[in-house]
């Protein structure tokens, strides 16, 4: 009985061993003779019968279905390979034709845009009437006047204070960056105090939900962004007071950069305020608004941006006489750079648009935009904290002023590599681009899958 079941089982796998081995044989004949392909000893027909013979029928069924299927997965991975390979393609055509056919489709309906903005506006003051809207208006100017009053409230309660930390003398790290911390919670605090006045003002004054709702939005929206913004560039850039700047640059171009980014940011909050009254409203043509507006942000930043290219060079460079190649280039080439960031953070924006998704909001892109926008004062803060780190100079003489002197090149370098990786995080997590979603988004998912197929 075991011989018996011993041959059964023998018997198939000698016979799968004599076919490989003459394939095999078969494969070595054809590279040494291309031209003359003989079948091999093993596998003539005299021998092929004689084993078949020896086989019982269910056997050779078996070993058929076998080969057979071994054939079949061949083919089978021939074709994935293949068609894995033209979906690539075909992915990456469509992907760019859908995008192509977006920005036209965008272009062509720009009157869109001017009625989806005319509609969202119109909708504030549509239901009041005359003598309505005027009250509207005024109980808004009314809020926000009495947050500027308690504004200059705060101002006038902190001004001796906030005198005292301008004339503040300091050695350590910690000192400097207790002293610029209370300085810039003092500004901002007035801001803030703006803001929180008018809301509570706004809660009180109107009755109706919509009311309220309209208005709180436009101080959160408009009034805020607008104040925070130019509370905090006036705390870096001081374009009144050059021995309050933070950076090093010259007056033009720190009045010229503030005062364009707080129109800037204006204009960025009177978006997303639009915005947000489409949405409340349903009025139609959210994606053509956020495409002009986002166009008419990303068209006007680079306008700033080269306009200033030489004041940011210079708050690059600093106050160091003695520039290595390095920051030199990396200095002249930013803003070019920032440029072109910025347009590739538009561009990615309307490409995952088109594809249908919403991965990217136009606030997170507009966030995105500003951090690159800002990364040469980072850049100085870097500098500043990097300085107050290194080690008090050892000796004297030139020997030891170079020691000293590389030893801050160097951590001046890798605080700029902190920064570079900290800003490479971020903006990935604005843009969404993270092993995460890139498994579980149905076109990351896509990509990957088409990726895989085309290498």
């Amino acid at each position: 009985m075991l011989g018996k079941y011993t041959r059964s089982v023998l018997q198939p796998l000698l016979c799968v061993l004599f076919l490989f081995s003459g394939i095999l044989h078969a494969q070595t004949e054809s590279v040494a003779e291309s031209q003359s392909v003989q079948m091999p000893e093993a596998l003539n027909q005299d021998s092929m019968q004689e084993l078949v013979s020896k086989l019982e029928p269910e056997q050779v069924e078996a070993l058929s279905s076998f080969l057979e299927l071994l054939n079949n997965s061949a083919a089978e991975n021939l074709s994935v390979g293949e068609t894995e390979k033209v979906s690539m393609v075909q992915f990456l055509r469509q992907g760019l034709s859908t995008f192509a056919a977006h920005i036209g489709n965008q272009i062509t309906q720009f009157p869109k845009f001017l009625n989806g903005l005319g509609k969202s506006i119109s909708s504030i003051f549509s239901t009041r009437g005359f003598t309505g809207n005027i009250k509207f208006i005024a109980l808004i100017a009314l809020a926000i006047g009495v947050g500027v009053v308690l504004e200059k409230g705060f101002s006038r309660l902190v001004h001796a204070k906030r005198e005292q930390i301008k004339h503040t003398k300091t050695e350590t790290l910690g000192e400097t960056l207790k002293v610029l911390s209370l300085r810039g919670g003092l500004e901002i605090g007035g801001a803030i105090v703006l803001v929180v006045a008018s809301l509570l003002v706004i809660r009180i004054v109107f009755d109706a939900p919509l009311d309220r709702t309209i208005a709180s939005g436009f101080i959160v929206y408009v009034v805020f962004i607008f104040r925070f913004a130019a509370t905090l560039l006036k705390f870096v850039l001081a374009p009144q007071r050059a021995d309050l700047r933070l950076v090093s640059t010259d007056d033009w171009t720190a009045k010229y950069v503030y005062r364009n980014l707080v129109i800037l940011a204006v204009f960025v909050g009177f978006a997303l305020y639009v915005v947000a009254l489409m949405g409340y409203f349903n009025v139609d043509g959210v994606t053509t608004v956020r495409f002009w507006f986002g166009l008419i942000f990303t068209a006007w930043l680079t306008f700033i941006i080269w306009s200033a290219r030489k004041g940011l060079t210079s708050i690059i460079i600093g106050e160091d006489s003695d520039l290595t190649p390095g920051l030199a280039r990396m200095a002249a080439w930013w803003p070019p750079l920032a440029i072109a960031i910025i347009v590739f953070n538009w561009l990615l924006i309307q490409f995952i648009t088109s594809t249908g998704h919403e991965a990217i909001s136009p606030g997170r892109g507009a966030l995105a935009a500003t951090l690159i926008v800002v990364t040469p004062f980072l850049d100085t803060i870097v500098r500043g904290i990097s300085r107050h780190l290194v080690p008090a100079m050892e000796g004297e003489g030139a020997v030891a002023e170079k020691a000293h002197h590389d030893t801050e090149q160097c951590y001046i370098r890798l605080g700029r590599v902190v920064l570079l990786v900290g800003l490479i995080l971020i903006l990935a997590a604005l843009w969404g681009l993270s092993l995460t979603n890139l498994a579980e988004d149905r076109l990351g998912a896509q990509f990957a899958s088409n990726m895989t197929g085309f290498l």
